[in-house]
């Protein structure tokens, strides 16, 4: 593998927030020095110079199949999504899993995602895993698939028959890893689960050596875990809106992580995002993903800013009903800082799905997911890397993607990818999956 020397950016760097230009050497796909005018003989050189180099983002929570669902269900309101997107799920085929995952990675990594955690409902059996594999290695992102243990049945394939026959096949997935992609365990709901069976689950996917994740929709779900003696920091607990005191003390006892999707959990007007400070005051750490991509598009940067902008007002309207006027800066407000809600899409995404010593952080010896930015022509906002990140760059300022020292989107096109072809693979996958749900179809007045 060739070196790579990023010349001349200003490198986001979780140790120091100096913007001085400083060079990243890449050499076997990992980050091999850092720091001005290094020395590279024989190195591939890419001029940098005025552009910001950070780390990729990380998307810990996302349900790819719906890469080509795109604005089915952006106006369902409540409960309505549940009802109508999840199950159609079940009319995947291979092929159309497979278009799914392979466009829904391209656009995450168009939009800087260089990792994405998969919670994938429509694996129902290895034929559709191995699809949703061959889908992800195709696009060359960085992946942890997620199989789901819910009993969903394929309606177009034959499915798993029983839950046996399920962890056979997670099993049979996780030794068809790569050094990209990866399995997960995604949990059935918690609180309907038996005991037994929740803590049998947990107790096989460890001795997989491989993380969890789980729909954290129920109040007590995280205490529940605690209490039969089974909660871990490898477990990735989902939204969390619900979740009360106990169940982010527990949490917090074991150093866990929440995963949060700003965007879809604004959506329905059924959710509380109390859970940001209430998670923060305990000392829990936030990641960040996208949720569906039937409600909104594969992108990081929308979910940061969100983020940021949602508690600065949920922070202010604490002050202000306690009649702290005029607002001032204090002890725990505001709750968030640009520099934080920027590791969120990073750092902190990479820690809570086990990647944390690979990917996040531009240090040596890490993997070198990297993504460069270019500001021009308005140039970058003043002082910290972090605040431009979050506060004021676009998917268009994202010049080069790179994981594990491959580029994948050089010069502000995917490489290696025939453009003309995307849609016409979306359009066809789309139109098959909604012929075989027929009355399934989410209704045309659900449009926002």
């Amino acid at each position: 593998m060739a070196h790579t020397l990023l010349k001349g950016g200003i490198p986001l760097l979780w140790h120091d927030r100096s913007t001085d230009p400083q060079d990243v050497l890449i050499a076997a796909g990992k980050i091999a020095a850092i720091g001005p005018d290094l020395a590279a003989p024989g190195a591939e050189v890419v001029d940098v110079s005025g552009m910001i180099v950070a780390p990729g983002l990380v998307d810990t929570h996302t349900h790819l199949w719906q890469a080509v669902l795109r604005g089915l269900a952006t106006g369902a309101w409540g409960n309505e999504y549940f009802a109508l997107v999840p199950p159609l799920a079940r009319y995947l085929s291979s092929r159309d899993l497979n278009t799914a995952l392979y466009l829904g990675a391209l656009e995450l990594l168009d939009h800087g995602v260089t990792c994405v955690l998969d919670y994938e409902f429509a694996m129902q059996s290895r034929d559709l895993g191995r699809a949703a594999l061959d889908g992800l290695q195709a696009a060359g992102i960085r992946a942890i698939l997620a199989g789901d243990l819910k009993n969903r049945y394929s309606v177009v394939e034959k499915s798993f028959v029983d839950d046996r026959d399920r962890r056979n096949g997670i099993e049979w997935l996780h030794g068809q890893a790569t050094a990209l992609t990866s399995i997960a365990v995604a949990l059935d709901d918690i609180q309907v689960t038996p005991p037994e069976t929740t803590a049998d689950v947990i107790g096989w996917a460890r001795s997989l050596g491989v993380p969890m994740t789980f729909h954290d929709n129920e109040v007590g779900a995280i205490a529940t875990l605690e209490r039969i003696g089974v909660l871990g920091a490898d477990i990735l607990p989902v939204h969390c809106n619900y979740a009360n005191d106990a169940d982010l003390r527990a949490l917090a006892s074991v150093g866990g992580t929440i995963s949060l999707q700003p965007e879809a959990e604004s959506f329905s007007g059924n959710r509380s995002h109390s859970v940001i400070e209430r998670a923060r005051a305990h000392g829990i750490d936030l990641a960040l993903g996208v949720d569906g991509p039937a409600l909104a598009r594969l992108s990081i940067l929308p979910q940061l800013r969100l983020l940021y902008f949602l508690q600065r007002q949920l922070d202010g309207a604490r002050e202000r009903a306690a009649g702290r006027l005029p607002i001032t800066r204090g002890e725990g407000s505001p709750t968030l800082s640009a520099r934080y809600v920027a590791q969120t899409g990073s750092k902190l995404g990479a820690e809570a799905i086990g990647l944390g010593d690979r990917i996040g952080s531009i240090e040596v010896g890490y993997d070198a997911d990297l993504i460069v930015l270019d500001p021009q022509p308005f140039g970058r906002a003043h002082g910290d890397p972090a605040t431009h990140l979050v506060l004021y760059s676009s998917e268009a300022e994202i010049r080069h993607v790179l994981v594990a020292g491959e580029f994948r989107k050089r010069d502000g096109r995917l490489v290696g990818v025939d453009y003309a072809t995307l849609a016409g693979l979306g359009a066809g996958a789309k139109e098959r999956i909604l012929a075989a749900a027929g009355d399934a179809v989410p209704p045309a007045d659900l449009e926002p």
